[in-house]
């Protein structure tokens, strides 16, 4: 597998938040191996409040594929905490990073295969 790019996604909130990054276009044709782990937590809100709890959610939420025309196809939708994918012919990636009362980064990889 060859590294085909990467990126680092954060997001921090004493709510809730949700942070984005959709990869692509990538040339049609292309197959990869995508991944997103959260490689930082801090829970710096949970001190303050009565309920010390928090979440963090790294995922692949959906991804395109080119269709046999050329087009872009609907995004196809992935199980709710799914980090990593076997991708054919992609077109885009969606990573999502959620975080509720903490502050996190996540690393996404994508690999060509």
């Amino acid at each position: 597998m060859n590294l085909l790019e990467y990126w680092y996604l954060w997001a921090i909130s004493s709510f809730s938040i949700l942070g984005e990054h959709i990869a692509g276009p990538f040339p049609k044709g292309t197959n990869v191996y995508a991944t997103i782990s959260v490689s930082f937590i801090d829970t710096l809100f949970s001190g303050n409040a009565p309920d010390p709890t928090f979440a963090t959610v790294a995922q692949i939420s959906w991804f395109t594929t080119y269709l046999p025309d050329g087009t872009e196809s609907s995004p196809q939708e992935l199980p709710f905490g799914q980090s990593t994918a076997v991708l054919q012919n992609v077109a885009r990636i969606n990573f999502q990073l959620f975080v509720e009362r903490a502050w996190a980064f996540a690393h996404m990889n994508v690999f060509a295969v």
